[in-house]
């Protein structure tokens, strides 16, 4: 593992776990955190951690925690590639918005999180949260290289490399909202679809248009367009994947009606469901048909902004 994250927990809901004889809620014990969330193993990278002690409610950040904090990340940021820190949800806003000003001129992501219940609890939040916060702190781009903000030309976040470092790619690849598929043999039989239509300004008619073979429906390849024309055109409508990021629909990448070199593929979207908050569907939208394909994702949840084309 060439990688580490820190994980630095203040305090908060998120770290809590009740006390089975008192049924009161106790600090957790973060040096277990891998038996409570044994989805952490499947990180590629190590993962340490730190906690306050003692812990800080929420309602006491104040400026002094803030410059606690500062220095404890200051003091171990040559040893990390990226830190998450876990934080009451009443003033996290306030303690990140200060770090923002705090820590300057940042190459490596500092991710704050937190939830509503308990880590420990059946239904907690915390769980999804935590590990979404460590796939955002090792952020890959799609040569599974990291991405840093102060490369004179930085690349977008693959939610493929990065996601992949926990999930399995490969499943999440063959879900409904993700595959489009390239024929009717390649559709989930279980999920019922509708066809898209293509408004044909030279007729004046709506066309359906179907990758799955549906009765009533036309190929696209009857009207000419290519997998990248098809992605083009609807690609603001779905959440990537699909013919999107086919290898085989990326194959023939010259031609007048190819343009995968320019563009790169329109990867599965994890943010557009995942991310609670900030995701930006019209920008996804945008970037699409400027044909920023690949940095579509990170500019639609607010990580960067993405220029060009």
């Amino acid at each position: 593992m060439d990688r580490k994250i820190l994980l630095i927990y203040t305090g908060g809901t998120i770290g809590m776990k009740q006390n089975p004889d008192t049924l009161l809620l106790e600090p957790f014990d973060f040096t277990q955190i891998l038996q409570e969330v044994p989805e952490l193993r499947k990180f590629g990278f190590a993962i340490d951690t730190y906690s306050f002690d003692p812990v800080i409610d929420s309602s006491d950040a104040n400026p002094a925690f803030w410059v606690r904090l500062c220095e404890l990340i200051g003091a171990n940021y040559k040893a990390y590639d990226g830190f998450v820190v876990l934080h009451g949800t009443d003033t996290m806003a306030y303690s990140a918005s200060a770090l923002s000003f705090m820590l300057e001129n940042l190459e490596k992501p500092v991710i704050f999180t937190g939830s509503q219940l308990p880590i420990g609890m059946l239904r907690t939040d915390g769980k999804e949260n935590l590990i979404d916060s460590l796939e955002l702190a090792a952020p890959r781009d799609a040569h599974g290289e990291r991405v840093l903000a102060s490369a004179q030309y930085p690349s977008s976040i693959s939610t493929v490399q990065t996601c992949s470092q926990c999930h399995d790619v490969d499943a999440m690849k063959g879900a409904s909202h993700f595959r489009t598929g390239l024929s009717h043999d390649e559709a989930a039989p279980s999920v019922e679809v509708e066809p898209w239509f293509w408004a044909d300004d030279s007729t004046g008619t709506a066309i359906p248009l179907s990758l799955r073979g549906q009765a009533g429906a036309y190929s696209p390849n009857e009207f000419g367009l290519s997998c990248w024309q098809w992605t083009k055109m609807f690609g603001r409508t779905f959440p990537g994947g699909g013919t999107g990021s086919d290898e085989r629909a990326m194959a023939s990448a010259d031609g007048p009606r190819q343009r995968w070199t320019v563009t790169g593929p329109l990867e599965p979207n994890c943010f557009a469901c995942h991310q609670q908050r900030g995701y930006d569907s019209s920008e996804w939208a945008r970037q699409v048909l400027r044909e920023n394909w690949r940095g579509a994702a990170t500019a639609a949840s607010g990580i960067a902004a993405v220029d060009g084309m």
